[in-house]
């Protein structure tokens, strides 16, 4: 029995009010969602986050690391609902593209160029910046390097430049945020093969293998392993998990019921892993991510012209660590991470606008409009 949900009078059928994903707005291509500002938010998020260790060295103080009792901060919570978001957008791509090929090239249009220029702002501007020696910055630059990683989506570090920041609470890589591109991309190429083999709308494989993550998230034995391609295993669980939890959102949109009830236990099941030492994030991706879908289809909360000025949540993610790194260094430790995220915002946001308006939107135009057959789409229905 579907309960009354938040769109009104819902009936207890398989009919799109009785859905928690519309079938319009995931089949039609309907852009009346959430998502720009769930993005938005999730990026801010991972930013003031940020600003804790890069302050004190450490997440420890960050307040919702203190709620549950060391087990997650907002940063990695965000990063989880972003893989999340991404699982189900990202599988809806496949089956509105009309190939691989054209499924690949969207999603390189829409990771990479917005990559590609941050990293060279911070090589080239922020890297000399942050070295206490700029000849000796460059005298110890290694373009193979350097190249090799732009590539392979790792963010610049040693040995492609010298340590940066080095007087800093967390002396690290130019770019702290960047790590998470290339997990994300080989996710998109997990979604190909998994299309391909047509398995990606099988929903007894999908839901099999994530209980299978779940499970393995929950043992918490694969730290410190090192698998070839994907490097340390420490956050792939985790990542993984969240991002399968996106693609069963999509594959079993049609199953899903709106309902407040669900959303009250989804919510209770968090506050109470929360407060449970080494549960939450096993148990987190699925409540997190019904609480996320929740938001992004809800029928109270439009806020669907949100991005019509731009989306800045990739641009916000990309350039919040650099900027920060260069304000701790100017202002020191009287600079609190509260007061860090607010002098950051702006920097920020006028970095991602740039980024949004200059390069990641005129590449994105160059997307083919090309789609799959209606009938393929459909079939994720199975």
């Amino acid at each position: 029995m579907v309960e009354h949900g938040w769109a009104g009078e819902i009936r207890g059928d398989n009919s799109d009010d009785a859905r928690l994903v519309p079938a319009v707005d995931t089949l039609k291509g309907s852009r009346s969602n959430n998502f720009d500002v769930l993005r938005f938010v999730l990026a801010v998020a991972v930013f003031a986050a940020h600003s804790y260790p890069l302050v004190e060295g450490d997440a420890a103080r960050e307040p919702l690391m203190r709620l549950t009792r060391g087990q997650i901060h907002m940063g990695e919570i965000s990063v989880d609902g972003f893989f999340i978001l991404s699982g189900f957008l990202v599988t809806q791509s496949w089956f509105r593209s009309a190939g691989v090929r054209n499924y690949l090239g969207k999603r390189l249009l829409r990771i990479v160029p917005g990559y590609v220029v941050a990293i060279l702002f911070c090589v080239f501007l922020i890297g000399p910046l942050g070295s206490q020696n700029i000849g000796e910055y460059w005298s110890g630059f290694n373009l193979s390097f350097f190249l090799r990683g732009l590539i392979n989506l790792y963010p610049p570090g040693p040995p492609a430049i010298p340590p940066v920041f080095l007087a800093l609470p967390y002396p690290k890589a130019l770019n702290g945020s960047m790590w998470t591109i290339r997990p994300e991309f080989i996710c998109y190429l997990v979604v190909a093969a998994l299309g391909l083999v047509r398995l990606l709308d099988r929903k007894a494989v999908i839901a099999i293998a994530l209980v299978g993550l779940l499970a393995v998230l929950g043992r918490g034995d694969y730290q410190g392993l090192t698998v070839p391609i994907l490097g340390p295993l420490d956050e792939w669980p985790r990542l993984a998990a969240c991002f399968l939890v996106g693609i069963a959102f999509f594959a079993f949109r049609d199953r899903i019921p709106r309902s407040w009830a669900l959303v009250a236990l989804c919510t209770a099941v968090v506050v109470v892993a929360a407060r449970v030492p080494g549960s939450l994030r096993w148990v987190l991706p699925v409540p997190l991510g019904y609480l996320l879908f929740a938001l992004a289809f809800s029928r109270a909360v439009n806020l669907s012209g949100f991005a019509r000025r731009g989306d800045f949540s990739y641009g916000i993610y990309l350039y919040a660590w650099p900027v920060q790194q260069l304000l701790v260094q100017s202002f020191g430790p009287q600079l609190a991470p509260e007061g860090l995220t607010a002098a950051a915002f702006l920097p920020t946001l006028l970095l991602a606008v740039l980024s949004w308006h200059f390069v990641e939107r005129p590449f994105l135009a160059l997307k083919s409009s090309a789609r799959r057959p209606a009938e393929a789409a459909v079939s994720a229905n199975r």
